[in-house]
């Protein structure tokens, strides 16, 4: 497998049989530094078992992750293609992008969920835990704000909120 075509690198979960491992370093395109799971990135490594000849899998939840970050974006006024112009804020116009990183992840995960639940029956427990993440999604939906530096001048000067309908008298 070419890991770098793949765009599999720090951050990413890696199967290797049936043991799930995280990613720590891309060395070359066929080489992975690896490490049983962690509860923080910033623990140490966890040296895995010695194995060879088993199946590794790589999962992404990217395109996931795509849809949620662009539907956010939107959320506050922002269209994911355009760059930012002196009269229209674009993503890089966002002074605090980490204000929105539990928003994307917890609609995400209700896109997965969802799509897993879809062949299952109504009710079962990958239904319950879509609609757990649905809720979660629009609860944090409804706290999360980006400050936006609408005149490029580096320090944010407007607030929008993602939970916001906005009324224009005529």
């Amino acid at each position: 497998m070419d890991f770098a075509q793949a765009g599999v690198d720090a951050g990413y979960v890696v199967t290797v049989g049936d043991a799930p491992y995280e990613v720590i370093a891309r060395l070359t395109a066929t080489t992975l530094t690896v490490s049983r799971l962690r509860a923080h990135e910033t623990d140490p490594v966890l040296t895995p078992s010695p194995t060879s000849g088993k199946p590794l899998e790589v999962m992404t939840f990217r395109p996931q992750m795509a849809v949620v970050h662009a539907q956010v974006l939107r959320m506050i006024g922002i269209e994911p293609a355009d760059p930012a112009e002196p009269d229209r804020p674009g993503e890089s116009s966002i002074t605090n992008p980490e204000a929105l990183a539990r928003v994307e992840a917890l609609g995400a995960l209700h896109l997965v969920y969802a799509a897993a639940a879809a062949p299952t029956e109504p009710g079962s427990s990958l239904w319950a835990r879509a609609d757990f993440y649905r809720r979660r999604f629009a609860e944090e939906r409804r706290r999360a704000a980006a400050r936006l530096d609408v005149d490029g001048d580096g320090v944010p000067d407007a607030t929008r909120r993602l939970n916001v309908v906005q009324f224009v008298r005529e």
